[in-house]
C-alpha cells in the first residue's frame, strides 16, 4: 500500500492498474488505503488510551490503600474512645461524619445520633 512500486518507465503500480482496469480500481485502492491507515491510527489510539486508563486505575488503587491505612487508625481510635466513654477529637469526629454521610446520606438517624458524640469543646 505504500509508494515505491514503480515500473521502469516511472509509472506507479496504481497508475498501471488504472490504465489497465479503469477508474474503479483507483477508487477501490484509495478506499482500502484509507481503511488501513485509519485502522493503524485506531490501534495506536487504543493502545494509548489503555495505557492511560491502566495508570489511572493503579493510581486510584494506591490512593485507596493509603486512605485505608489512615482510616484503620481512625477507626481504632473511634472504637477506643467510644468504649472508654471519651468524647471524640475533631479529626475522628470528621472521619465519622464523612463515613456516615457517605453510607447513609445527609439526613439520617446515624448522623443525628453521631451529633451527641460531638467533638470536644474548643
Amino acid at each position: 500500500f505504500t509508494d515505491g512500486c514503480d515500473s521502469l518507465q516511472g509509472l506507479s503500480i496504481q497508475e498501471k492498474l488504472r490504465q489497465k482496469h479503469g477508474d474503479l480500481i483507483t477508487i477501490v485502492y484509495a478506499t482500502l488505503y484509507l481503511l488501513v491507515v485509519m485502522g493503524i491510527f485506531n490501534l495506536i489510539m487504543a493502545i494509548f488510551l489503555d495505557t492511560v486508563l491502566v495508570e489511572r486505575v493503579a493510581r486510584e488503587l494506591k490512593d485507596i490503600g493509603v486512605r485505608t491505612e489512615e482510616d484503620e487508625g481512625l477507626i481504632a481510635h473511634v472504637i477506643a474512645s467510644l468504649a472508654s466513654g471519651e468524647r471524640l477529637h475533631s479529626e475522628a469526629f470528621d472521619f465519622c461524619h464523612r463515613l456516615c454521610s457517605g453510607l447513609t446520606g445527609e439526613n439520617s438517624k446515624m448522623k443525628n445520633a453521631m451529633a451527641t458524640w460531638g467533638p470536644p469543646p474548643a
